[in-house]
């Protein structure tokens, strides 16, 4: 296992990522790793590769360039998650084409046409038997459901003081 290498300065770990201190101070305050005294060289790295660096074709380069196996260890794994959730997305796309998941279209049209149909024939029922408006709470969250469904924005908060 080899020694990480800690800079001690923010102008020394700026040069060891190859940025001016002004940059470094920010990335400091966007997250990267390290505290006054104790910038762990590796973790920067990591950091900088994840966020500020990016780009698939850097990765055969810059695992060439690491000396430290335990970063390069830790690189290389990374790099086999991302792929994974790649997979996984890959995966979840040829499902969808496949016609193996709900279209939400099929869903959002029950709700709007078929569910308040049921839901208003029961009301109009329940309202014969008992009385005009004995379920105008009922109603209204109907028509808001349905509002919303057709797209409309509405404010639920609002819904308490309604009934």
């Amino acid at each position: 296992m080899t020694k990480s290498l800690v800079a001690t300065t923010q102008t020394a770990a700026a040069a060891s990522l190859g940025v001016n201190r002004r940059t470094f101070i920010d990335w400091i305050a966007e997250g990267c790793p390290g505290e006054k005294g104790n910038y762990v060289i590796s973790e920067m790295v990591l950091w900088a590769r994840e966020n500020k660096w990016g780009g698939d074709n850097s990765d055969d380069a810059l695992l060439g360039s690491i000396e430290d196996e335990d970063l390069r260890a830790r690189l290389i794994k990374e790099r086999i998650e991302e792929l994974q959730r790649k997979n996984k997305l890959a995966d979840f796309k040829i499902a969808e084409r496949n016609d193996s998941l709900i279209d939400v279209a099929i869903v959002e049209q029950f709700l709007v046409n078929d569910f308040a149909v049921s839901i208003r024939s029961a009301i109009e029922t329940v309202e014969t038997k008992h009385g005009p408006g004995a379920c105008s709470p009922i109603r209204k969250a109907l028509e808001r459901l349905e509002f919303e469904l057709d797209g409309g924005t509405i404010d639920l908060s609002s819904s308490a003081e309604d009934n």
